[in-house]
């Protein structure tokens, strides 16, 4: 359990943050603004990290558990959190990703939301979503976590998940430059990303978009729309992010 321990420091409560933390002391932890509107913790709820795209919010990062950190995934699973510089949660099922999301008071992205805070909500068409150069449809092999980018620069070439929206001392720039035209990080690459668009004639097999630290140019688009999976499926590089109707 997790417990509000301000007199061991002679601190005060604090503004609730999503950190598997009781930062204001009153007995619940990461609260959400759907929590607050029920009226059980005093106005005082999580401000998640999300950005506005068009008529929705979406999460600024790559959704993680509470108590990740910039090395470690961390175990706690009651809520997602859109937290830069932290591991983001992988291997979670469809049905997971979607409680994760609600218990924030949020839901998974559809793959239209998705693809459009990808491209951005400026009208640029947009073949990869970081706004390094100027068409905006060059692969650049070394700014997002696919298959190409080293991020440890000794050795062989390593594929492995690394925080969303960290700074990283790496072999090139680092995907601390995988920011969409609106700020949204880690778009393509490092996780696939749930959606929650059923793939047609399904009922429990859903859009997976994005593309992983073991994917190559051709699935790390906007547009790649190419993987389907089973609501039950985990795997090392699948995650997710979540999105609002309000902020």
């Amino acid at each position: 359990d997790v417990e509000c321990v301000i007199t061991d420091s002679g601190a005060t409560p604090t503004q609730e943050v999503c950190n598997n933390v009781d930062d204001d002391c009153d007995g619940d932890v990461d609260e959400s603004k759907a929590v607050d509107a029920a009226g059980s913790n005093n106005g005082n709820y999580v401000v998640d990290d999300m950005i506005q795209v068009g008529s929705i919010w979406v999460y600024t990062y790559e959704a993680s558990r509470p108590d990740a950190t910039s090395g470690s995934e961390g175990t706690a699973n009651h809520r997602s959190c859109s937290n830069a510089d932290a591991i983001p949660w992988a291997r979670v099922s469809y049905l997971e990703a979607e409680a994760a999301c609600a218990a924030a008071g949020y839901r998974l992205c559809t793959k239209t939301e998705w693809q459009g805070a990808c491209e951005g909500s400026d009208g640029t068409p947009r073949t990869y979503p970081y706004i390094d150069g100027s068409t905006y449809t060059d692969y650049a092999p070394l700014v997002c976590n696919g298959n190409d980018f080293d991020y440890d620069c000794t050795g062989l070439d390593d594929d492995d998940v690394i925080a969303t929206g960290g700074v990283y001392s790496d072999c090139a720039t680092g995907p601390s430059d995988c920011v969409s035209y609106d700020g949204l990080f880690d778009l393509s690459g490092n996780l696939m990303e749930w959606t929650a668009t059923l793939a047609q004639g399904e009922t429990t097999v859903y859009h997976v978009r994005g593309g992983s630290f073991l994917t190559h140019e051709w699935g790390l688009t906007c547009q790649a729309d190419f993987i389907t999976l089973d609501q039950e499926f985990r795997y090392d590089d699948l995650g997710f992010r979540c999105c609002s109707d309000t902020d």
